[in-house]
């Protein structure tokens, strides 16, 4: 039993996607100086992707577009910040989109870009503002 809805959605990963090896390197980097984001919190991984790879999987596994539309060009240009949310460590469960600067909310979906119920959307909203507050902090240290 063949899902060819799956397997469509995985041609245009792969046939709309291309970054040069200059590219991976610059996005680890800029993972790297987003890795203080990582973290364990009331039960959740927060996490930053470390590859754009990584972006790869978040995006086959949620049916989303932060792969295929680049997202990670986005992280590299400081103009979003990518953190992918879990309840288990390697299990996508949201996709979240921050504004570099404010930490706001552009975008927080789940599988399918489902919108999230009101208390996990709650919960984000405190997180990024905890994150942005952090930020502030680091930058006058």
């Amino acid at each position: 039993d063949i899902d060819y809805h799956d397997r469509h959605f995985d041609y245009q990963m792969e046939a709309r996607v291309y970054y040069t090896m200059a590219e991976a390197k610059q996005y680890k980097q800029t993972a790297e100086e987003l890795s203080w984001i990582d973290r364990q919190d009331n039960g959740y991984y927060i996490i930053i992707p470390k590859t754009i790879e990584d972006f790869k999987y978040e995006g086959r596994a949620q049916h989303n577009c932060v792969y295929t539309m680049q997202y990670y060009e986005k992280v590299m240009d400081k103009i979003s910040i990518i953190i992918f949310l879990r309840k288990k460590e390697n299990e996508p469960f949201v996709t979240i989109e921050l504004d570099y600067e404010t930490f706001g909310i552009k975008q927080a979906l789940g599988k399918y870009n489902q919108p999230l119920d009101p208390d996990l959307y709650s919960y984000i909203e405190n997180l990024a503002k905890e994150l942005r507050f952090e930020m502030i902090s680091r930058e006058h240290d």
